[in-house]
């Protein structure tokens, strides 16, 4: 999976984001997120009728062998000369099999996963949630999000972000 640079940046001045770019922002803010990135995942699959690329929808029987995972909108916003953080890689692989897997719900993977910790411990979690905004039961994109948090009030952030999809 690679993820690719936003196709656009949202302005500087305060309120004059597009859609998406103000969705995570306010969610990143009730979830408690420090980042938040919406991507669109295009798949390329192999079929019996040979290889294609396809966006989420794809509702072959085909078995995905690559993907890209397009940034629609970020939070913090970068720079046009920024890198792109290290955690977004790892957004997108969660995204992407997210998709691959066609599961719809809000899910959380650890990011740094210390099994010797307490389930007090505060470890970092990519938290992606599928969004839907067109017709069907396929997700239009996925929405992921850097969270800290502990193993025992994860679920409370899974809450807060569920109302996204």
């Amino acid at each position: 999976m690679t993820a690719h640079p936003p196709i656009h940046q949202a302005p500087a001045e305060p309120g004059g984001g597009g859609f998406l770019d103000e969705l995570i922002k306010s969610r990143c803010a009730d979830g408690a997120a420090q980042a938040g990135v919406v991507f669109r995942i295009r798949l390329t699959t192999i079929s019996n009728s040979g290889i294609s690329d396809s966006g989420v929808t794809s509702a072959d029987a085909s078995r995905p062998v690559e993907g890209d995972a397009d940034i629609l909108a970020i939070h913090p916003t970068l720079t046009p000369d920024a890198d792109l953080p290290s955690w977004v890689e790892l957004a997108a692989n969660a995204a992407s099999a997210r998709v691959q897997t066609g599961d719809h719900a809000p899910a959380a993977t650890p990011l740094n996963d210390t099994s010797e910790g307490t389930p007090e411990t505060t470890i970092q979690w990519i938290v992606t949630v599928p969004l839907r905004f067109g017709v069907g039961d396929a997700p239009s994109a996925v929405a992921s999000f850097l969270i800290s948090s502990s193993r025992e009030s994860i679920n409370a952030a899974l809450e807060a972000l569920a109302p996204v999809a």
